[in-house]
């Protein structure tokens, strides 16, 4: 997922949502922090980068305003790397920190187990960038989602595939919490409305060689690809 300054515009505006969020969540106290979660390292460390310079400056924003009824607010930020153990290790931070509200999450598989941990100590969460439908199961309440889930993205593709008349076609995910499952959805969806599956390969962040995926797929006789992995 590339960020784009209109995703980055999303980001800045669920950051100002967040600083609406502290004020109900939080009496008068000299600071407001608020908590940012994302990969700060690992392949996708430039996402989360870009996720935490939004969020920084939509404060810097709200806060040159007068911050929120005269508090200012503050930011504390945990590395998740996209890795569920280390998410974990990440919420916990957070919360023992004492953080208001938080912001952020980027990859589903590392936001899925934080959010028994945020909803358990009652910290809102607002999730930028994941959207697999297992978060909405695994929600006590707390969480709330920026993005349309993978239910959303797969009648959209199917939509796009009936529009271009293909009968066949490969679905190709990394198999991660948020490439399964949207590969899973578009696959079944596809089915129902008549289309055919001609080939359903799972690959492996990092690999150098895809040649026998594109042999496989090539030989499928599929009329396009669908590919959920991450860029």
């Amino acid at each position: 997922m590339v960020v784009s300054f209109k995703r980055l515009a999303k980001r800045l505006a669920c950051a100002t949502a967040l600083a609406g969020l502290a004020m109900t969540t939080m009496a008068a106290a000299a600071d407001i922090k608020i908590g940012i979660v994302a990969p700060m390292t690992g392949q996708l460390a430039s996402e989360g980068q870009d996720m935490e310079n939004a969020v920084k400056m939509a404060i810097d924003a709200v806060n040159a305003k007068g911050g929120v009824n005269g508090d200012k607010i503050i930011t504390t930020t945990a590395d998740d790397a996209c890795d569920p153990q280390q998410a974990v290790t990440a919420g916990s931070k957070l919360v023992s920190e004492g953080v208001t509200a938080i912001v952020g999450g980027y990859c589903s598989g590392a936001v899925l187990p934080t959010l028994k941990i945020y909803g358990d100590a009652g910290i809102p969460f607002v999730i930028i960038g994941a959207n697999s439908t297992k978060l909405v199961a695994a929600n006590q309440g707390n969480a709330f989602l920026a993005n349309s889930t993978g239910d959303m993205q797969a009648t959209t593709a199917v939509e796009l595939f009936k529009k271009n008349g293909y009968k066949k076609i490969a679905v190709v995910d990394e198999g991660d919490a948020y490439s399964s499952d949207l590969a899973k959805l578009t696959a079944e969806a596809f089915k129902g409305a008549g289309g055919e599956i001609a080939a359903k390969e799972t690959t492996t962040a990092g690999e150098q060689d895809y040649s026998a995926v594109v042999t496989k797929i090539k030989s499928s006789g599929a009329d396009a690809v669908f590919w959920t992995a991450y860029h």
